[in-house]
């Protein structure tokens, strides 16, 4: 959006009335959040400019945030959970597995799509600090409906879900469009099976703060100064917590784990084999 018509202007150069024409573009296309989003970002990076005494001025101050937005309650019923998952299996990897992970952890879209082989010791899934929005260190224990969908994956690679090895998987728009298409529901975004899985999990009578945990929040019970002395990891709650959820999600899709066994180590956590089919 911004380098073809600012790229070749020098900072002191550009003026309110070029960004206002930028983001009126983005508005015009019907893109208003994207419009929002380059707003936020454009303020960042001239306050930093006049941090850095690159630029004498900020063009973005006196403009306004382009579009009103509203918080999404979108929470899929158990019908909808139940026609996505059995798409997804229908897809298989990687792109199904990748929602199917989601739908059993309430991890973010980009967290699960970078998640690699080596960051998973057996039943707990450790997502990096850089990788996470919070920026802290975020511990995902497994449940047992998400190590069988582990079991499933190809392992050509560390990455888990990627069609080239190197890269995460990254073709959304496009894989989304023909899940909708194969499970008949529609109207909803990837993010929100997170707020799907945090209020089944509530329904199910899962300690608000305990889901707060495992959403890696730090707002609400566990943020300000709680946060900062509670310093509690809350990995068995978490573990207990996706476990009872996961068992929710194999009655709805109709998967019986109950007779699988999975060895344990001593912490009780359950365990995938090394090469990633220990199921």
């Amino acid at each position: 959006y911004v380098r073809p018509p600012l790229g070749g202007m020098r900072l002191s150069a550009i003026r309110q009335a070029d960004v206002q024409s930028i983001l009126d573009q983005i508005i015009d296309a019907k893109k208003p959040i994207a419009a929002n989003r380059l707003h936020a970002n454009l303020r960042k990076f001239f306050r930093w400019c006049l941090s850095q005494q690159l630029a004498d001025f900020n063009p973005t101050e006196n403009i306004a945030k382009p579009a009103k937005e509203r918080s999404r309650d979108r929470v899929l019923n158990d019908a909808e959970i139940k026609e996505i998952w059995r798409a997804c299996d229908t897809i298989g990897w990687p792109f199904g597995r990748l929602v199917q992970i989601l739908l059993t952890t309430g991890a973010r879209r980009n967290e699960a799509a970078s998640m690699r082989w080596t960051q998973v010791d057996g039943s707990k899934w450790t997502i990096p600090s850089e990788i996470t929005k919070s920026g802290r260190l975020h511990e995902v224990p497994l449940p047992r409906l998400g190590l069988h969908v582990l079991s499933t994956c190809q392992k050509t690679d560390d990455l888990l879900f990627s069609t080239t090895g190197i890269t995460p998987f990254s073709g959304f728009t496009k894989a989304k469009r023909r899940l909708d298409d194969m499970s008949g529901t529609s109207e909803w975004r990837i993010h929100d099976l997170r707020r799907t899985v945090a209020s089944g999990m509530a329904r199910l009578e899962v300690a608000p703060h305990v889901v707060e945990r495992i959403l890696n929040h730090s707002t609400g019970s566990l943020g300000g100064v709680a946060g900062i002395y509670n310093r509690h990891g809350y990995l068995k709650e978490k573990s207990d917590a996706l476990q009872t959820w996961g068992q929710h999600l194999e009655k709805l899709v109709g998967t019986c784990l109950e007779n699988v066994v999975i060895p344990a180590d001593e912490s009780g956590l359950l365990i995938i084999g090394e090469n990633g089919a220990g199921i």
